[in-house]
């Protein structure tokens, strides 16, 4: 994987990741945390083959469960991408985080 970046997108947060690579890749599956330790799965994102970006959008996690902006201001969210081999190969990339401020 050549990099993969993440993004507060208003109450979404944004998962975009490049693999110029793209060798034996069957899918990707996009992986959330709020400790950086137990991930668990969002979506499958089927590979495309190499020098394609691929995004995901986590929509409304910073307000999911009747969370308020107040509520939720200063928590962090960890994601990464598990990357599943066509020879049922596992992988993980780097993980990428992202803290909810609210703007006063």
């Amino acid at each position: 994987m050549e990099y993969m970046t993440t993004k507060a997108e208003g109450s979404s947060v944004a998962v975009e990741w490049v693999c110029n690579t793209e060798r034996s890749v069957a899918r990707y599956e996009v992986e959330r945390s709020t400790d950086g330790q137990n991930f668990r799965s969002l979506g499958i994102v089927d590979a495309k083959g190499p020098f394609n970006v691929y995004r995901f959008v986590d929509a409304d996690v910073l307000l999911k469960g009747g969370e308020t902006q107040q509520r939720v201001n200063g928590r962090a969210y960890f994601y990464r991408i598990k990357i599943l081999g066509t020879d049922n190969t596992v992988s993980y990339s780097s993980v990428s985080s992202v803290v909810y401020n609210v703007s006063s």
